[in-house]
């Protein structure tokens, strides 16, 4: 039988979620530019690791298909949020040891930015204008496999 999640891990956990969530808008109000740089930045490196020629100058990344502007949507501002607001709720709910879950509330940034900015990576290797649907679907698949990172990093009985 499952072991019983004690109350306080609740509303800990109901906390956190709750001290996340407004950090999307405030997240793509002052971090617009910084998350878009930081996108480019690292589909860049992607794409040079993927054996692809590519320029960036700021938010734009150029290679033989095309030239790439990473816009809001692309930004990663609402991966973030909702990275932090699992990871905070993970935290407060997992059961892996202090050190770990230090760890994990220490590497959501950088996850969060490497997920999305894998996004980004498949949509310049597409090379043409994606349909919305396919931008969003893309989106869900690197969420999906940051959650399962961050989820199993706080919760060592599913390893």
């Amino acid at each position: 039988m499952p072991e019983r999640v004690p109350p306080h891990r609740f509303l800990r956990a109901l906390l956190a979620l709750l001290a996340a969530w407004p950090l999307s808008e405030l997240i793509n109000a002052q971090l617009e530019t910084p998350l878009r740089q930081s996108a480019a930045a690292v589909s860049q490196a992607m794409l040079t690791a993927a054996g692809v020629r590519s320029v960036r100058s700021g938010t734009t990344l150029t290679t033989k298909q095309g030239r790439f502007e990473v816009l809001l949507p692309c930004s990663g501002g609402k991966f973030l949020s909702a990275t932090l607001s699992l990871g905070f709720v993970a935290v407060a709910l997992g059961r892996a040891s202090r050190r770990r879950m230090g760890l994990t509330a220490g590497i959501l940034i950088p996850l969060a930015v490497v997920g999305n900015s894998g996004r980004v990576f498949v949509l310049v290797l597409l090379g043409a204008p994606v349909n919305p649907f396919v931008h969003t679907v893309l989106g869900l698949l690197c969420f999906g496999t940051v959650a399962t990172i961050v989820v199993l990093l706080t919760e060592p009985s599913l390893q």
